[in-house]
Parts: C-alpha cells; sequence; structure tokens
C-alpha cells in the first residue's frame, strides 16, 4: 500500500476538505443534472473553467488519462521559504486535440537528474517501480483505486537533498481528461503528514475527450531540504469533491432500446432488488423480452418474480421464468443450460452477471477457489453449454449479445497473470485471507471475465459468427455485497455508489441498446464503462494468448464435470474394464455353479432325482432365459443405452438368485433358472459393445479377452466353491452356491453408477456434448484435444455413412442390404456365435463331473478333483487372447483354435471307443482326460475370446445394439441346444458322440477363411470401410491391415468429412 506518512494522509485530508465542495472557487458556472430513474436526459455535462495559463509546448497521447510533468520556477526569492506552500491553478480554456511534446520524467526539471540522482519512482500499491528517464509513462502502471474514495492516484518520490533548492518554487503540472468515474483533479505538494496546503479540486468536463491543465507550485525550507526527506508530488483523479450523481448521468437513455418483444433473455445473479442483476431483468422483461431469471434457487427465483410482478403489474407472469443455477455449482450450470438448449427455440441476450466480492481464498470440493468457480468458471461453462442456441438464435434472428459483467478491480492486478492450469485459479496475492489479497483475486477473476469475452469475440469472428460478445464494468454500486465488502451501508463510501438501479444502466446498454450493433467494429468484445463510454484494459485484458491460455485451462472444467466416483483416464478405465469383468465372472459363475451341484444328494432328494432328460430341461431352463434376454434387449437396448440396460440385467440375477436358492420344487428352480438366464442374457449382448465403445481399437481384443477369460475364472470358481460346500452336506451345500450369484450382482451394480454412458451411444442419439465429454474423461484429455476430436469425427463419419445406408434401428435396418452391408455382417456375427457353442463346450462345462463317472469311471470325489482341475485350463488358456489377441488376429486365432479342438474330440472319441477294452479300457479313459484338459485349454485361447469380440466390432454402428443381441441369441439358442441333448447323446452315442463336435469343429476351419474379414486394430468405425466398397470384403481388410503395418493408421480421407478441422467455440 502507499506510505501512510505521506500519500493516505494528503488523500484523506484533501477528501475532508473537497468532499460536497460545490462552492469551491475553483469550480465556476458549474452545470449538473441528477440522474434520473427514466435515464430521459441526452446531454452532456459541462464545466467552464476560468483562469488562462499558456500551455502551447505541453501535450498527451489521447489514450492517456493523466500525464504529469515537474519543472522549477528560476524566480528569485528575498528570503528562504519557511514553510512549504502549494497552489492549484487550472486553464481557462480545454482543448479536444491531444497537446504535444511533454516530457514526462526525462530530467523532471533537474539539471543533473541523470548522472547524480536516483530514477524517479512511482509507486503502485505494493510494488515501487522505477522509471527510466524518457520512458513514456502510459497512465495505468501507476494507476491505484484507492479503497474508500474510487480515485486514480499518481504520485512521484524524490529525495529532497541533492534535488531541491531551497526556496525555490518547483511546479508539478498535468494534461488530464475525464475518468467515466474521475471526474475531479487536484495535485498535491507535500513533505511529511499534513504538511501542505489543501488544494481545492478541479471539475472536469465529463464525457467529452478535452484535456485541461491543471499545476500545483511547491516551496522548500533549508531545514527540510537538509534533513534528507523525501518529497511527493502528487495526482489525484477522484470523484468525491461532489456527487457523482451531479456528474455522472446517462449519455443514453432507457428509452432508445427498442422493444424486445419476440426475444428470449438470460441473467444470472437477477435475486433481490438490491443487486444489479435484477434491475437488468426486469428492464429486459419490460421491453417486451421473455427473461430467464437466474438465482442460486428456485425459492429465490419465484421470490423475484413475484416482486417483478407487482412492481409492474403490466408483466405478464410467462415472461418471467425461473432458472435456479448455482454458479459454483458446474454439473448444475451444465444440467440448466442444457435444459434450456432442450426446451427453448432461441436465446438472443445472455447477461453473465453473478458474482461474488472480495472473499477469502476459499476452496470447493475439486480445489478450485470459490469465487473464481463462481465469476469466471460458471459464467464460462454456461456460455459454452448454451452456445449452439445462440449460434442458431443468431442465424435465425440476428442480434444476438453476450454481456460479461466485469470491473475496473482488474486495473489493480499485476502484470503477468497467469492462466495455465487450474491451480493457476487459486493464486494467493499474498495471503488467503487479507483484504488486500482478496480484492486483487477479486481483480483476477474480472480479469478472466474480459479475457473471456474478447476470445468468445475472437472465435466468433474467425467463424463468420456476427454474436456480439461484451464486457462491462457497471461502477461502484451500493448492494448487498458491496454493503458486506465495505463493512455496512452507513458509511459515506457506500451512499456514495450507484444504486443498483443505476448499475444496470451498463450492462443493459450493452445487451440490448442499439448503438453497439451500429459501431460492431468499435464495440465488438471491448470494455465498456459507464454509460456506455469505452476505456482500454490492461496489457494482460488484451493479451490474446493469454486469452487463448485461459480459454484452454477453463474447458479443464470438463474434469472436474466428469469426475465420476473412479476419477478419469486410466482410472476411469480401470473402473469400465472392472465392471465388465465382474459381469463376466458372473456369467461363468452362473455356467458353472449348477454343474457341480447335479450331484449332490440333497438337491436329488429334494427335486425327486430327475432323470437325464428332466435334468438336461433344469439346466438349460438357464439358457432359455439368456435367449429371451437377448430378444427383449433387442427391443429395449437401445432405448435404455448400454449403462441402464447392465444395470436392469442384474436386477433380474439378484431375483433369480434369490428364486433358485429358496426353491422347493422344480418349477420353482425352473423359474429361477430362467429369470437369472434373462438377466444374463441382457447382460451378455451389451457388456461386450460397452466395452468395446469405451476402449482404444487397439486394445478392444485384448480387454474383451480378458471378459471372456474371467467368465472361465467364474465357471472354475463355482466348480471349486461347489466342491468346498460338498462337505458341508445338507441344503445349505447347494443353495448357498446358487445364492452367492448376487454378490456379484450387487458389485456390478454398485460399479455401474460410477462409469459414463458409451460415447457411440450418445453420439447416436443426439448428444454430442456428452459424448466428447465421455470420451474426454476415459482418455483424460481436453475436449478439443486432435484425438478426442479425431474419434468424434470418425464416430459421425460412420454414422453419416450408416444414414446414406438408410440405416435406422428397426428390424428391417437390421437385416437389409445397404451400402454398409448390415444384413451380412448381421449374419457373421450371428453365425461366430454358433461356432462358439457347437463346438461342443458346453458338454465339457455342464457335464465334465457326469462324463468322468460315467464315460471314464472315475469316483465321485476323484472326479470333483479332476473336473474343477479341467476348468481352470479355461482362464489359462484365456490368458494368451488377453495379453496378445490384437497381435495373433481375430482370423488366424480362430482358425487354429477350431483345428484344436477337433482334434482334442477326436482323440477322446477314440480313446473312450476302447473303454470297453477289459484288459486297456481304463487306461485308454484316463488317456481321454488329458484330451479334456487340452481342449479347454484350446477352447480357452481361442473359441472362447475372438466371437465375443467379434460380434461387437463387425456390426454397424446404428445395428449394434440390435445385431449383438442377435449374433448373442445364437449363442444361447445353440448353448440351450447342446446343454439340452448331451446328457441323451453321452448316454445313447456314447465315445460316438464326441465325432459329433470333431467334424463341427473342422468345418468352421475353411468357412472362416474364405467369410470372416480380419478386424484386429481397426477402429469400430473403420470396420465400416471393409463392407462399403463392394469388393471381397477378407481381401479388403487384408489391405488395411497392411496399411496399419506400415503407417500406423489409417489415412484421413477414408472419411472426406474428416479432411477439414473447425475449431470449436
Amino acid at each position: 500500500m502507499i506510505p501512510r506518512t505521506t500519500t493516505e494522509s494528503s488523500i484523506a485530508s484533501v477528501t475532508s476538505t473537497t468532499v460536497g465542495s460545490t462552492t469551491a472557487s475553483s469550480f465556476v458556472d458549474t452545470t449538473t443534472v441528477a440522474a434520473s430513474s427514466t435515464l430521459t436526459s441526452d446531454e452532456e455535462s459541462s464545466t467552464i473553467v476560468t483562469e488562462s495559463i499558456s500551455s502551447a509546448e505541453t501535450s498527451l497521447d489521447p489514450e492517456e488519462t493523466s500525464t504529469t510533468a515537474l519543472s522549477t520556477t528560476e524566480a528569485t526569492t528575498t528570503e528562504i521559504a519557511t514553510t512549504t506552500e502549494a497552489a492549484t491553478t487550472t486553464d481557462t480554456t480545454t482543448t479536444s486535440e491531444a497537446p504535444s511534446a511533454v516530457p514526462f520524467l526525462s530530467n523532471a526539471g533537474f539539471d543533473d537528474y541523470a548522472s547524480s540522482l536516483a530514477p524517479w519512482e512511482l509507486q503502485t500499491g505494493e510494488n515501487t517501480v522505477s522509471i527510466a528517464s524518457d520512458v513514456k509513462h502510459d497512465g495505468r502502471n501507476s494507476a491505484l483505486m484507492v479503497q474508500g474514495m474510487r480515485g486514480t492516484v499518481d504520485y512521484i518520490r524524490q529525495p529532497l537533498r541533492g534535488s531541491i533548492t531551497a526556496g525555490v518554487a518547483y511546479t508539478m503540472s498535468a494534461w488530464v481528461k475525464a475518468d467515466m468515474f474521475c471526474p475531479g483533479v487536484a495535485l498535491i505538494c507535500t513533505y511529511q503528514t499534513n504538511n501542505f496546503d489543501d488544494p481545492e479540486g478541479i471539475l472536469l468536463t465529463s464525457h467529452v475527450d478535452e484535456w485541461t491543465h491543471v499545476s500545483s507550485t511547491c516551496t522548500y525550507t533549508q531545514e527540510q531540504v537538509d534533513s534528507g526527506e523525501y518529497f511527493d508530488l502528487v495526482l489525484l483523479l477522484f470523484d468525491k469533491m461532489v456527487d457523482h450523481k451531479e456528474i455522472l448521468r446517462p449519455k443514453y437513455s432507457f428509452d432508445d432500446i427498442p422493444s424486445l418483444a419476440g426475444k428470449v433473455a438470460l441473467v444470472t445473479g437477477a435475486n433481490t432488488p438490491d443487486g444489479v442483476g435484477y434491475h437488468i431483468a426486469h428492464q429486459l422483461a419490460l421491453k417486451g423480452a421473455k427473461v430467464y431469471i437466474g438465482t442460486r434457487n428456485l425459492q429465490k427465483a419465484t421470490k423475484a418474480i413475484r416482486t417483478m410482478l407487482a412492481e409492474s403489474p403490466e408483466l405478464k407472469p410467462e415472461s418471467l421464468v425461473p432458472f435456479a443455477v448455482d454458479m459454483g455449482n458446474f454439473k448444475q450450470v451444465q444440467f440448466a443450460a442444457r435444459k434450456v438448449v432442450a426446451e427453448e427455440p432461441r436465446l438472443d441476450i445472455l447477461v453473465n452477471n453473478a458474482a461474488v466480492l472480495a472473499r477469502p481464498l476459499d476452496k470447493d470440493g475439486n480445489g478450485i477457489s470459490v469465487s473464481f468457480g463462481i465469476n469466471h468458471l460458471g459464467p464460462f461453462l454456461l456460455t459454452r453449454e448454451l452456445l449452439p442456441l445462440l449460434n442458431k438464435t443468431q442465424a435465425e434472428h440476428p442480434g444476438v449479445r453476450i454481456v460479461n459483467v466485469a470491473s475496473t478491480a482488474h486495473y489493480d492486478v499485476p502484470t503477468g497473470a497467469k492462466f495455465g492450469s487450474l491451480e493457476d485459479f487459486n493464486t494467493t496475492y499474498g495471503s488467503e485471507d487479507e483484504s488486500s489479497a482478496n480484492y486483487l483475486r477479486y481483480g483476477y477473476s474480472k480479469l478472466a471475465s474480459i479475457l473471456h469475452t474478447k476470445e468468445l469475440q475472437r472465435r466468433f469472428d474467425q467463424q463468420g459468427i456476427d454474436i456480439l460478445a461484451l464486457s462491462v464494468h457497471p461502477g461502484g454500486v451500493a448492494t448487498n455485497g458491496a454493503a458486506g465488502y465495505l463493512g455496512g451501508r452507513d458509511n459515506d463510501i457506500f451512499r456514495s455508489n450507484l444504486s443498483p438501479f443505476e448499475g444496470a444502466i451498463t450492462p443493459l446498454f450493452a445487451a440490448a441498446h442499439p448503438e453497439p450493433a451500429r459501431q460492431r467494429d468499435k464495440y465488438a468484445g471491448s470494455f465498456i464503462m459507464p454509460f456506455g463510454g469505452l476505456k482500454e484494459p490492461t496489457e494482460d485484458a488484451n493479451n490474446v494468448e493469454l486469452a487463448k491460455q485461459l480459454w484452454t485451462t477453463s474447458e479443464k472444467v470438463d474434469y472436474v464435470i466428469m469426475r465420476t466416483w473412479f476419477g478419469r483416464g486410466k482410472k476411469l478405465q480401470r473402473a469400465v474394464t472392472s465392471c465388465c469383468l465382474c459381469a463376466f465372472v458372473l456369467y461363468g459363475y452362473d455356467q458353472g455353479v449348477f454343474g457341480g451341484i447335479l450331484e449332490n444328494e440333497d438337491w436329488m432328494r429334494q427335486f425327486n432325482d430327475p432323470g437325464d432328460t428332466l435334468t438336461g430341461f433344469i439346466t438349460s431352463s438357464y439358457n432359455l432365459g439368456c435367449l429371451l434376454g437377448c430378444f427383449k434387449n433387442f427391443f429395449v437396448g437401445e432405448k435404455l443405452g448400454r449403462r441402464w440396460t447392465i444395470w436392469v440385467a442384474m436386477g433380474w440375477i439378484l431375483v433369480g438368485a434369490a428364486l433358485q436358492a429358496t426353491a422347493f420344487t422344480r418349477g420353482h428352480l425352473i423359474v429361477g433358472r430362467v429369470v437369472t438366464g434373462f438377466g444374463t442374457g441382457l447382460k451378455t449382448s451389451t457388456v461386450p459393445m460397452y466395452q468395446s465403445e469405451l476402449c482404444e481399437g487397439t486394445k478392444r481384443g485384448r480387454l474383451v479377452s480378458a471378459e471372456v477369460m474371467f467368465v472361465g475364472i467364474g465357471i472354475a470358481f463355482a466348480y471349486w466353491w461347489d466342491f468346498a460346500f460338498s462337505f458341508v452336506g445338507g441344503p445349505f451345500a447347494w443353495r448357498w452356491p446358487l445364492a452367492f450369484q448376487a454378490v456379484f450382482a450387487f458389485w456390478v451394480i454398485f460399479v455401474v453408477f460410477g462409469v459414463p454412458e458409451s460415447p457411440r451411444w450418445l453420439l447416436n442419439h443426439g448428444k454430442r456434448q456428452e459424448a466428447v465429454e465421455v470420451l474426454s474423461a476415459v482418455y483424460d484429455k481436453s475436449i478439443d484435444h486432435p484425438d478426442i476430436q479425431r474419434e468424434v469425427q470418425s464416430i459421425e463419419a460412420a454414422l453419416s455413412m450408416e444414414a446414406e445406408a438408410e440405416g435406422s434401428a428397426s428390424w428391417a435396418s437390421t437385416f437389409r442390404k445397404d451400402k454398409v452391408s448390415t444384413r451380412y455382417r448381421v449374419f457373421l456375427a450371428w453365425f461366430v456365435q454358433f461356432m462358439n457353442q457347437a463346438g461342443g463346450i458346453n458338454l465339457v462345462v455342464y457335464y465334465i463331473l457326469t462324463v468322468l463317472t460315467a464315460n471314464v469311471g472315475l469316483e465321485h470325489r476323484l472326479a470333483q478333483i479332476i473336473a474343477g482341475c479341467i476348468q481352470l485350463m479355461f482362464p489359462i488358456g484365456s490368458l494368451l487372447p488377453t495379453l496378445a489377441l490384437d497381435k495373433m488376429g481375430r482370423r488366424s486365432t480362430m482358425m487354429w483354435g477350431s483345428a484344436g479342438l477337433s482334434f482334442s474330440m477326436m482323440m477322446v472319441a477314440a480313446l473312450l471307443s476302447q473303454a470297453d477294452d477289459t484288459s486297456r479300457g481304463r487306461a485308454f479313459a484316463a488317456g481321454s482326460v488329458a484330451f479334456f484338459f487340452t481342449y479347454m485349454l484350446v477352447f480357452g485361447a481361442s473359441m472362447n475370446c475372438v466371437p465375443w469380440v467379434y460380434v461387437p466390432e463387425i456390426l454397424p454402428l446404428h445395428a449394434r445394439t440390435k445385431g449383438t443381441a442377435i449374433g448373442v441369441s445364437s449363442n444361447w439358442l445353440w448353448n440351450f441346444t447342446v446343454v439340452m441333448i448331451t446328457p441323451i447323446l453321452i448316454n445313447r452315442l456314447q465315445w460316438k458322440a464326441y465325432l459329433i463336435f470333431m467334424a463341427t469343429n473342422l468345418i468352421f476351419v475353411p468357412i472362416i477363411f474364405f467369410l470372416y474379414p480380419e478386424t484386429s486394430n481397426l477402429a469400430l468405425e473403420e470396420v465400416d470401410y471393409i463392407f462399403a466398397r463392394g469388393e471381397n470384403t477378407v481381401q479388403v481388410a487384408r489391405e488395411m491391415q497392411k496399411e496399419l503395418a506400415l503407417h500406423g493408421r489409417l489415412a484421413d480421407d477414408r472419411y472426406p468429412e474428416n479432411a477439414t478441422k473447425v475449431e470449436n467455440i
């Protein structure tokens, strides 16, 4: 702050002697007119200043508010002066021309300045800034808004000793021009506290670009000179000498604002008549606009609307719409804005008025300064969310304006502000709870408001959008916030402020007056002072690169909004994967748990020892439910979305688990099995698709393969869980394993609420912004990162291509022969799941215990142990594709896998065919067990994983939900069939049953070779291109894989829509 020994005392003294001094001799023939509440006068206030002083050789840059120069008067005095004297004089004329050739600090009247004296210094708040000679001052670096008098202060310090000659008169002179809030001026020469003659203030002409010359003369005693103290030469521009209402009158009338009938406006911070926002909203409504009354909650909005209607009965209630939004709650801001976009056909005026004044550095739950969040980030997010509607309105009804309420407080922020990170928004300015630091942080947030405005305007201009973005300083206003900041309403400072209605004049001018539109080049992106005048903001506020930096960092507010329970980036990806993996562990557990209890004695007694056919039906009824669930997903999956479908599926599984665990009759048990299966059908036709749509193409194979590996883990866990409880005995031995399904389901329900919706589903349903935010969160990149934009554009291009193919979500479209071969791709999805089941896997999963006891002849307990070990081969084999499927390829893995499965089944059949040989039968039967191990190992490494990966990635987006349902339904249809007939085949055909599965697996090899194209490492949208060319799909895919191997990616011109990228605002 300015040293109290000089300037603060000087200011206090000047203020005490000049406030209200309208009869002082310096004020001659002064005309004053009070501002009326109706703003009807358009006249200029004027002042006639007398006593001429020549100024032919002095000048100032027209952009300066003030410039000072010091000179010596060489007049000889007869005796040394004994006191300091000061006097202020003025010209009798003013000039609109910028005076010329005034050296500001060059030598400043002292011949030996350059060689023997320290440079002149300008003190600005906490910092002392050295100014080299011959450097012109820009009128801002030394400006200080003095708390308590809304004044601008420039002052120069110089040591007396070696600089001053006793008895010589020194004159400081300046050309000054009126400031919107500094229409008065006084010059003071000081030595020590109160050691000067109080000068009288000079009233300047306001609202006219005219310059007035003022000067002050000082002399010092020899004693003062010898003391070595400093003297100060102070220039004050202030408005406390007279009531501001008598000086500052609106240049424009509210009557000049045309009718706003048919227009829609949104004003934040409009909750009370004691605030500016209320009067902005009220006056816009009086002009005929429909106005959204933005307040922190619905109660305040309702109260504000009732007050407006009571004050203005002519208003129609439907013209005032409550808009409840806490600007510090970013999710709420986003939700409220999107609701307006969804429901309102137009928005012509947006006034971001809500703000908080200087306050301690308290942080919100996201670690961001509360005041910065409310004053900038909230308005930034609100504006960005409303931009689609604002742009649409501008195209249909030109004249859209965005007004950000800023403040002259930004002038006090030290040059060099940074906005490069969210942490920069928490700049302390030396203290977290000291008044000057709190004030500077407020100025910092308002600097951000101005930069936001300028960057908005730059982007509009770049894209040829004729929207006007304006920032305004409404003035010092007597609001509730100001009263709290100033310590109450009973002080001169508060009472001298503008009324809230008067504070609304400037934002209203920016929002609705015709002048800014008439002079667009002048006003676009500008900083407007009361009441319609322009003023250059600070160097930082005009820094284009700083504005871009602020915009980029402000977009990280998305990180806060899309910060799920599990965070962003890798953590969120792991959460998505864990949700999907747990769902497939449950799938495996459901598959395996029943096989381990079929031989349980208590279970058999409870259900009257069902025979082979009934056992097969009870077991396969689960698969029948899965088939029904798949078909149901065909109808509801696309409507519900991926997350909700998974949640609903878990609900069905919970009910089914409860029914199975409490079953006492066969019908009861079958119903429980069907219900559980229904949920599993919904889940299995959704989860792989969900995982595929939320991961990179280069990781998709591994991640979906991991899901299927966890099916094996679930199956193995179920077998060993059954084995463990077989030692317990009684009904608990089988009821608890069936009830345990609920544990997995509850975990999935919990996790699924913390992960986002599929971005592909969101884009397919017109929710582009949400899709971008999800991708931003999943990959932990900004929403305008090239990777995010590229993925969004590729998805949109695929949707466009599918739309050209007349793609839709109907039954007919799923089986249509179109440009992207939807029907053929659905068939491939269906048949690959058929291959998954027709190879005989569920013979081993469900009935291996029966096979080991009935066909191989093992004792029951030993058969249980070996069966559990066989099941472990499933997840062990799945490790290979989980780690390397994207390198192994889909086609080759399925081909060698089918060949290996065929060989294993052939060996099982050959060895079991010798089981009846009394001499070697036991050895051959035991040998067949080894090939059950081999079968499960090969299946886990090949045909177990690939079909689940292949189905969602082979299908076009418009048919992905229904196509996946159809593909997975094939799995459950043939799963049901195999499980149903296997007990019969084993009992009747014995070893010959395995020859059937040997043959089916062998036939699959050439089918895969000729029909199935390679999809590894391709983006889901790039798969469309394989089928869109109308050529041999296997060959096209082979060419694309070669291109990927050579260049790392496919050429961008595959989708012409991606050729150019326009900067989004």
